[in-house]
């Protein structure tokens, strides 16, 4: 909470005007007041008697002499003090490499300085402020004691209960250092920052009077009596007096970042631990929604970066997802680096979410590749990257990304095992990167809508599109039926001679953004729509009933400004956009190019075109 606004009494103004006012006067009476002087001992009696010489024009060589009453002033004790952050040091270097890591602890070191006249105590907070510039998560608390060292033989002992300190003579120093953990909490990374605040003012002023009482504050408290070398058993003149300020380290994790190919430091939404890179299998023609299939096997490149000082080793192991289900039972993960030279290969069980070790190749560290020996990338000099790729082969039976509107991750855990025992220990310098396979990831979605045309009117609910009506695509067999909207009810559509059927094919890309820097996003390129009236299971362009006369005819089209080929006759040839009672005068195919430019994650390109209804009535 803010500190509240400090408004400091002028008492100095008031003793030196009184001051300067006796020192003006005629010299009939003395006077003895206190003066403020930080510099000057508290008690310091200032005297000062004047004296004048002069002579009597009468007898001018008789010199003549007068004193003045001697006025006599005294020094008042003024309280002061100051907070001055020092480097931070460490109490312990858990991992010995001279860099702020998790697990360290840090002193932040601080001197506090009296700069009033007179001895002094000060009170020390014994639970200082810890922060940090990671949001949501704790990268620092306190671990022990607040320490204290007067500059002499004793050294550095505990902060007493209550955080009063002995005395400390006008001008002396005292060093203070608060005992802080880095925590592994949030995962942190390099340039994140810890910061101490021992004492508590707004904007660190020092030397100011205490208006509130906080148990963060830093202040002064003044000696009981003439104990300690006081010159005075008054309080100081200007109050109590508190300072603070403000230490920060910035963390230099000791290892690595991991992450897609060439941009090992990506991050999605500023988490280095969510970057990723999007890939897709391959996804035959014809392939209907509601399929399962066996994808081919998808190859991924990354990179690591050693980001620490020296000189590390990288393992690398897969990891689950954060639910477990998202990728499918028995997907079968191939890690390989060193030119291939070392891979280990894993299948994942969805149920436990554990990548059970099932072959290797290669040795580590003069060990075969084996379920306690991982794939490593060895001597990565500090700053310096190295290529790894995984193999993602997903099983039979796994749905279409368009189906369920998302990919299968894989996460890839980067980390330097410090104690050698093949686990990612929290304690452990590591960074995650997901390698992430789509099954398609453009999602075509066909719906219609019948308008009224020249016809009778059009039945309740059929004008509006999304209660387009589930079809089974393959009727009795294994697919299931598809709805374009599940949250309306369907709605048969009838049509009459006379009544247009508007379809709407939306495109869209359900792969994920980018959302972040550095991640390998997938892009639909070279786009076409394509809407064949004369085959396929579509009869919207063919005489069905055989009376010479198609059975639809064009009334308009609109792609939202994408180029729309037009094509007629049977089997189908570009043509021109027209209208006649036959397939050679009427158009059969539209072909929707995307020239626009790629579609990108979570963009849509749509297409619509209306068939009015000739003399009998099409499959809609």
């Amino acid at each position: 909470m803010p500190k509240k606004q400090r408004f400091i009494k002028q008492s100095s103004r008031f003793y030196r005007a009184l001051v300067a006012t006796a020192l003006l006067s005629n010299g009939v009476f003395q006077f003895v007041a206190p003066v403020l002087a930080e510099g000057t001992a508290a008690g310091q009696t200032i005297s000062n008697t004047a004296t004048a010489t002069y002579d009597n024009p009468d007898d001018p060589t008789t010199p003549l002499n007068a004193t003045s009453n001697t006025v006599t002033v005294t020094v008042a004790e003024v309280a002061g003090v100051t907070v001055t952050d020092n480097a931070p040091t460490f109490k312990t270097d858990a991992n010995g490499d001279g860099d702020y890591n998790t697990n360290d602890i840090i002193y932040f070191n601080f001197s506090v300085k009296n700069t009033g006249n007179d001895p002094t105590k000060f009170v020390i907070p014994e639970s200082p402020l810890v922060t940090d510039n990671n949001s949501g998560v704790t990268l620092g608390q306190l671990d022990g004691k607040v320490q204290i060292n007067y500059g002499d033989a004793n050294g550095w002992n505990d902060l007493p209960s209550g955080g009063v300190t002995n005395s400390v003579a006008s001008d002396a120093t005292i060093s203070v250092r608060v005992p802080v953990k880095i925590l592994n909490n949030g995962d942190p990374t390099n340039g994140d920052q810890i910061s101490v605040q021992l004492g508590d003012t707004t904007n660190n002023a020092q030397n100011i009077a205490r208006t509130t009482n906080d148990a963060t504050d830093l202040y002064t408290q003044d000696n009981t009596g003439t104990d300690n070398g006081d010159a005075s058993a008054n309080p100081p003149v200007n109050g109590v007096r508190e300072a603070s300020d403000t230490s920060t380290l910035t963390l230099t994790l000791k290892a690595l970042l991991n992450g897609p190919q060439g941009t090992p430091a990506a991050d999605y939404n500023g988490d280095n631990n969510q970057d990723f890179t999007n890939k897709s299998s391959a996804i035959n023609p014809g392939t209907a929604p509601g399929s399962l299939i066996d994808p081919n096997a998808v190859t991924f490149n990354n990179t690591i970066q050693n980001t620490g000082t020296g000189t590390n080793n990288i393992s690398l192991l897969p990891t689950p997802p954060t639910n477990i289900a998202d990728l499918p039972n028995n997907t079968v993960v191939t890690i390989s680096a060193n030119n291939g030279n070392t891979t280990a290969t894993y299948t994942y069980n969805s149920t436990t979410g554990v990548f059970t070790f099932t072959s290797g190749t290669g040795v580590v560290g003069g060990n075969p590749v084996s379920a306690t020996n991982p794939v490593r990338i060895d001597n990565v000099a500090a700053g310096d990257t190295a290529p790894y790729t995984v193999e993602v082969n997903l099983p039979a039976n796994t749905p279409l990304s368009t189906d369920i509107e998302k990919g299968f991750p894989v996460p890839v855990t980067a980390f330097v095992d410090l104690n050698s025992n093949a686990v990612i220990d929290t304690s452990e310098p590591r960074n995650i990167t997901i390698d992430r396979v789509y099954t398609g990831f453009l999602k075509l979605v066909k719906k219609s809508r019948i308008l009224k045309g020249t016809g009778p009117d059009v039945g309740a609910g059929q004008e509006n599109f999304e209660s387009t009506p589930a079809v089974d695509p393959d009727g009795t067999g294994p697919l299931p039926a598809t709805d374009p909207n599940p949250g309306v009810n369907d709605v048969p559509r009838t049509p009459a001679p006379g009544n247009i059927i508007e379809y709407q094919i939306t495109s869209k890309n359900i792969s994920e953004a980018q959302s972040g820097t550095g991640n390998k996003i997938l892009q639909a390129a070279n786009v076409q729509i394509i809407e064949d009236g004369t085959t396929g299971g579509n009869n919207w362009a063919l005489d069905n009933n055989t009376n010479s006369e198609i059975d639809t005819s064009h009334v308009t089209a609109d792609s939202g400004g994408e180029e729309i080929v037009y094509y007629n006759n049977i089997p189908p040839a570009i043509g021109t956009a027209q209208s006649g009672t036959t397939a050679a005068t009427n158009v059969t195919k539209y072909v929707v190019k995307v020239t626009s430019g790629n579609v990108t994650p979570q963009s849509t390109v749509t297409f619509t075109f209306q068939r009015k209804i000739s003399g009998t009535t099409a499959t809609p």
